[in-house]
């Protein structure tokens, strides 16, 4: 199955169906490869420039084929982009137009793969102004994408169980675990609406985040950040720094970590 979900100005939204760790058929990529060719000759046309996709990649049935084979599996949200421009977009200037093309593989009880193409303007030094978990944040409502992502939720919480234990009774809207990034003793979660909200530690212990972090600059910060964060943020801020960088980095004193959550939860109850 194949479906338009969103058109806009400069923006198109793509969602293809196919079991679970499989490829859509020939025939819809096929003819997904014509509409992404209409796409991107429109951008062609509209701004007579150079950096789109078919310009920088070619046969785009091949490219396609490539981006879903990359974000394929049989569980979780993989990603994967390309663009227009390549390694030459870093000598761009800031501001210049370049055509994007994201994949998302969202494996629940089968595998849609979402392609979302753009045109954006560069940031300095070539910077493409999102990844591809802003894309998952921006399709996440979708009830044919949403009912698979509930999918992988449940299965986040079969594998990290302490999540079940995270107290929903405050919050408007609870939180939809789509992914749990580990660093060491560390596994932080994170939300369908991209955000990092909780850091297991330890397999156990679980510690609200006191306020909402970005996933993609949060995940991919200093190990420096993570530690101010999580000391700042969390009940983990009596241990030193030093400490919490050891759990980071894979070892630490994960019975003081449990001392302290028994006290957070004492504290709020």
């Amino acid at each position: 199955m194949r479906r338009k979900i969103a058109s806009m100005r400069d923006e198109a939204y793509w969602v293809l169906t196919a079991p679970l760790g499989e490829l859509p058929e020939r025939e819809a990529l096929a003819m997904q490869a014509r509409d992404l060719k209409e796409e991107d000759d429109l951008h062609r046309e509209l701004f007579r420039s150079s950096h789109t996709i078919q310009e920088a990649h070619g046969d785009l049935g091949r490219l396609l084929e490539q981006l879903l084979e990359a974000v394929r599996g049989k569980e979780g949200v993989l990603g994967y982009r390309v663009d227009g421009a390549g390694v030459t977009r870093y000598a761009l200037r800031e501001g210049e137009r370049v055509s994007v093309l994201t994949a998302l593989g969202i494996h629940g009880t089968r595998s849609l793969y979402v392609l979302h193409y753009a045109r954006v303007g560069l940031g300095r030094e070539g910077v493409i102004p999102y990844g591809p978990r802003w894309v998952r944040t921006r399709v996440a409502r979708n009830p044919v994408i949403g009912e698979q992502l509930e999918v992988i939720h449940r299965k986040l919480l079969t594998e990290h169980p302490a999540l079940r234990g995270v107290s929903l009774e405050r919050l408007s809207l609870p939180p939809l675990f789509v992914e749990v990034e580990r660093r060491g003793q560390v596994a932080f979660a994170v939300a369908a609406s991209g955000e990092v909200t909780h850091a297991v530690v330890g397999g156990k212990a679980v510690f609200a985040l006191s306020g909402l972090y970005a996933e993609d600059k949060f995940l991919e910060s200093t190990e420096e950040n993570l530690v101010r964060v999580l000391r700042e943020r969390t009940a983990l801020g009596s241990l030193p720094p030093r400490a919490v960088l050891s759990l980071l980095r894979g070892k630490g004193d994960l019975e003081a970590v449990e001392r302290l959550w028994s006290m957070a939860r004492l504290a709020a109850s």
